[in-house]
């Protein structure tokens, strides 16, 4: 929970996600220095981690093996298995790596916008 004092976590304001997401994307077209992959990587773990709370939540008021269950499952699932891998150590890995996790979260929000 954020304090009045404390700056929202750059997933929670307004469109942060989204620029986010594109900058993750656009790793992969033009590589990024090391370092902003490791803050990228950083920025999109707490979003999905949010995110998959959510998810989570949201799955639970849902009718199981419904499709809507399913849909947020797999989006779940996926992340998990996204957050697991690592960074690598180079700049095409880390790159890819950034645009995986950008994936997820996408995956997880749509997931949630779409329960009917």
């Amino acid at each position: 929970m954020n304090h009045p004092t404390e700056p929202a976590a750059p997933h929670q304001t307004p469109g942060a996600l989204d620029r986010l997401i594109s900058e993750a994307f656009g790793a992969t077209r033009v590589l990024p220095p090391h370092d902003r992959c490791v803050e990228l990587r950083s920025q999109l773990r707490a979003a999905i981690e949010a995110l998959h709370l959510d998810a989570r939540e949201a799955r639970t008021g849902t009718v199981e093996y419904s499709r809507d269950w399913w849909r947020l499952t797999n989006a779940i699932t996926d992340a998990d298995h996204a957050l697991a891998e690592d960074l690598g150590s180079g700049l095409l890995s880390a790159a890819l790596h950034v645009a995986e996790l950008a994936r997820r979260a996408q995956a997880l929000r749509g997931a949630m916008e779409g329960l009917r």
